[in-house]
């Protein structure tokens, strides 16, 4: 039982990492046309605890206000070009504190004019052409992930959405995570869950993602 979630824990590791956790330092980064929107204030955009029930707490991602480049959480490691017009960015990683050892991680970004819809299109080229790869951890283990575009054409929340699912395999177990991704006007919504159950997954990357919705059609207009 401690091996297995000792692999488990390896691989949640491995799937979070660069997921609001980049390299650099947290900055505050406000746009002199939009002084409104600031890494502090995308906070009040991201998904809760509270959202998911009882016993889910979240708290802020460490360095999730950098604005430096990471590719290390996209799929094949691919870059977003879109990710150069980043203006503001932050997020918060919540957590389970009833013995759930599924994570969710909760980003909202504001871009520059267009940047928002860049975004999605950097997204679904790079899902075009990613299915699968392999990704070293921290520890050296070799992980070999799946790639799943899923259909979001019934899906009406925000302006513009992607889902997919991941998932990872190392030494003969499997976790898996769904990513939804939103946009709203400039502002673009990330969930990211992790379980090891599939379907637990994807409901709670559904219930994020509508809160995380729904809180950011009251932000400040871009």
């Amino acid at each position: 039982m401690v091996h297995r979630l000792r692999i488990l824990s390896l691989l949640v590791a491995s799937l979070l990492a660069g997921c609001g956790n980049a390299s650099g330092a947290s900055v505050s980064s406000p746009h002199p046309s939009r002084p409104s929107v600031t890494s502090e204030s995308l906070l009040s955009f991201t998904a809760r605890g509270s959202d998911l029930g009882a016993g889910w707490t979240e708290t802020p991602t460490p360095n999730g206000a950098s604005l430096a480049i990471d590719n290390g959480s996209h799929p094949c490691k691919k870059p977003y070009p879109s990710d150069s017009q980043r203006l503001a960015r932050n997020g918060v990683t919540i957590l389970n504190s009833s013995g759930d050892p599924s994570q969710v991680a909760s980003e909202v970004a504001f871009y520059k004019d267009g940047g928002g819809d860049a975004a999605l299109t950097d997204i679904r080229a790079v899902l075009d052409s990613c299915s699968s790869y392999t990704q070293v951890n921290t520890e050296g283990a070799t992980i070999a992930i799946e790639i799943h575009k899923l259909p979001s054409g019934s899906i009406t929340v925000g302006d513009d959405r992607i889902i997919f699912d991941r998932r990872a395999t190392l030494g003969g177990r499997s976790i898996y995570s769904v990513v939804f991704v939103l946009r709203v006007r400039e502002y673009v919504a990330t969930i990211f869950t992790v379980s090891g159950d599939p379907a637990k997954a994807g409901k709670l990357a559904g219930i994020a993602a509508g809160a995380s919705a729904d809180r950011l059609e009251s932000a400040p207009a871009s």
